[in-house]
């Protein structure tokens, strides 16, 4: 029962002054005198002063290394020629170059993340390395937010340790054969700058709610304001973080922390201003009822019938609820295991010796050393399924302390924080509940709740275990060793895909390093599509890619004639086949590129002889054009990748 003695105290070990130091080792009654500040700031010689500011640097650079590493490795490898990403690039470009969004082109999401992208492609053009470097930039200023907040409420070490997870993870990451699932070309800008507007919302607020001041007031509500303009899921949880937020302040806070309802006005308002600034822009050529329905278009998408595919009830994991659910258990006992285990090695090893520093280290070398040899063994891919639960559970005891210790006004800048992030944290969690994974869209749902992990491992349970019966050392050696074999084993896991990519696609600023023939045909067949598409049509030419072929207009330069920029199954759920096939004919284009694609994720057929899938446009197609040329399989038929060019002719039959 001592481990947990702990817990009340953790209150009164936050108060520490120097955050940096107090895990470096387990300390007697003796040095424990280190941790006052003031009278070794006045001992110290030049010298050393040098020495500390060297230390300060270390984590920031240790990030900085980190994060150009990771780039240099993964450079240009991180798109998919074929999939979403197409349209990342496609949308911006014609935005910038006059078409108007939700009347030109129609889009899934909210106006505000295509119209930035298209700022910066009418100031430099369009290309992706605009793209690159933009992402790669909004990458940086987040890990850079994120650091600075875990610093506040803990130590540089943690803040470290927790942007590297976050860089080697999530930031450059492949999991799976398409690309576009991390933050330099994520499948959509949405999901990436919502996460980053977040991270700036949750710093803004909790500087205002711990020291008060209009001016954060204002940006955390332009932030959400943002947000709300982004993805819906995203959006979603940064309002739940803003009425936790608040509701804490209100009702816990002390009366000196208490938000004014002149703040609460400014918040609103500036929560308000993105929205009102796109429905004034968008009256400039929608009717009012068409300019409303734009700003909300995230929001309005939503539908029972998308959300019930096989697709999504995969990523929820409601396909097999029963044993997702036994695996979330199995996989939360698992981690409580380990830190009740190492939690017991930690006070163990305490009570041998008042000097367990060295020990601490062997065991932390030793147990990476094992973890290692046995890495396969290790259930490193499931082990995400647990933070539904450890989330949750992190949550409870923090707003706990949070409502224990209200009236303490010192302790609501360090708990506040960790309650914003735990809470943004478990909503993210809310789209796959019952099958948390790190691939696919696993690079931004669960990466707040791996934070929130790493930060407790490494700074909250040790300062408990330091204030107990334990030191905090060991538990923390232990932990590190976990992590480090864990982002070995994910590197080792994106390496598997990165070092198959050699052959590029596209010219110039445009290139695109996918897989070589050997490994998938698909790379060289978009190759050969590009080089026909410039020897046999004029820079006027117009074709539509079905059901996915975007990437083809964008990166040929040549428009579509029709607003989709897909004809996937969440497309044709919410715009409706009827209103697709009705644009076609009204404005058909000279070529029709059918680009094979795999639909049964979604539980349907292939395009186009499926009814569900494109069946209606399919045989309108075969009715209006007639094929000119084949490069690579027949496509859609379920044999190798292959693109089909079909050229208009009203006198074209089906065959």
């Amino acid at each position: 029962m001592e481990l947990f003695s702990g817990s009340s105290q953790l209150c009164t070990l936050v108060l520490l002054l120097d955050k940096d130091e107090d895990h470096a080792c387990c300390m007697s009654n003796k040095k424990s005198r280190a941790f006052r500040p003031h009278k070794l700031d006045s001992q110290r010689q030049p010298g050393t002063r040098q020495f500390q500011w060297c230390i300060a640097g270390a984590g920031p650079g240790i990030i900085v290394i980190v994060f150009f590493a990771m780039a240099f490795w993964t450079w240009r490898k991180w798109p998919d020629i074929q999939i979403d990403f197409g349209q990342q690039l496609y949308i911006p470009w014609q935005l910038a170059s006059g078409k108007l969004l939700y009347k030109d082109i129609v889009i899934l999401h909210g106006p505000l993340s295509q119209h930035f992208n298209a700022f910066w492609f009418k100031l430099f053009g369009p290309s992706l390395t605009v793209i690159i470097f933009l992402n790669l930039c909004i990458l940086a200023g987040m890990t850079g937010m994120i650091y600075l907040a875990i610093r506040q409420f803990a130590d540089s070490f943690t803040a470290t340790v927790a942007c590297v997870v976050l860089l080697t993870l999530f930031g450059f990451s492949q999991y799976v054969g398409v690309g576009n699932y991390n933050y330099v070309t994520p499948y959509t800008h949405e999901a990436t700058h919502a996460m980053a507007l977040t991270a700036v919302m949750i710093v803004a607020l909790s500087h205002y709610f711990t020291r008060g001041g209009r001016l954060p007031c204002a940006a955390s509500g332009l932030c959400l304001g943002l947000v709300l303009l982004t993805k819906v899921e995203v959006a979603v949880a940064a309002t739940i973080v803003v009425l936790i937020g608040f509701a804490s302040a209100y009702f816990i806070a002390p009366s000196s922390l208490s938000p004014k309802k002149r703040d609460v006005g400014i918040f609103c308002a500036a929560a308000l201003v993105p929205a009102l600034g796109f429905f004034l822009y968008f009256l400039s050529y929608l009717t009012a009822e068409q300019a409303l329905r734009a700003v909300g278009q995230g929001f309005l998408v939503l539908s029972n019938e998308l959300t019930k595919t096989t697709f999504y009830l995969r990523i929820l994991g409601l396909d097999h609820p029963g044993e997702n659910f036994l695996r979330m258990l199995t996989m939360f006992f698992g981690v409580v295991i380990f830190i009740l285990s190492a939690s017991i090695i930690d006070v163990a090893v305490r009570r041998a010796t008042r000097s367990p520093g060295l020990i601490a280290l062997v065991l932390g070398v030793v147990f990476a050393l094992t973890l290692y040899l046995n890495r396969d063994a290790v259930p490193w891919i499931d082990i995400l399924r647990a933070f539904p639960l450890t989330t949750a559970l992190t949550l409870a005891v923090f707003v706990i302390l949070l409502k224990r210790h209200s009236h303490r006004v010192e302790l609501w800048s360090t708990i506040l924080p960790m309650v914003l992030w735990t809470t943004f944290a478990l909503s993210l969690l809310a789209k796959m509940a019952l099958n948390v994974h790190i691939y696919h869209y696993g690079f931004y749902l669960p990466m707040p709740a791996t934070l929130v992990l790493v930060i407790c491992l490494l700074y909250w349970i040790p300062k408990v275990l330091s204030g107990a019966s334990g030191c905090g050392a060991v538990f923390r050696s232990l932990a590190m060793a976990v992590l480090i074999v864990g982002i070995y084993y994910h590197l080792n896991w994106s390496q598997k895909f990165y070092r198959l990519k050699d052959f590029a696609v596209g010219q110039g600023a445009d290139t695109i390093i996918t897989y070589g023939p050997k490994v998938r045909v698909a790379g060289l067949v978009t190759a050969l599509t590009l080089e026909w598409i410039e020897e046999k049509t004029s820079r006027a030419a117009t074709f539509v890619g079905l059901p996915e072929g975007i990437m083809l207009n964008y990166l040929s330069r040549r428009t579509t004639t029709v607003p989709y920029v897909n004809f996937m199954i969440p497309e044709m759920i919410v715009f409706g086949e009827t209103r697709m096939l009705n644009d076609f004919e009204s404005r058909p284009p000279e070529y029709v590129m059918l680009v094979d694609n795999n639909s049964s994720e979604f539980g349907v057929g292939p395009f186009g002889s499926d009814p569900r899938n494109g069946k209606r446009i399919m045989d309108w197609v075969n009715q209006n054009y007639q094929p000119i040329a084949l490069i690579g399989s027949e496509p859609l038929q379920g044999g190798n990748f292959g693109i089909k060019i079909l050229k208009h002719s009203p006198r074209a039959v089906v065959k």
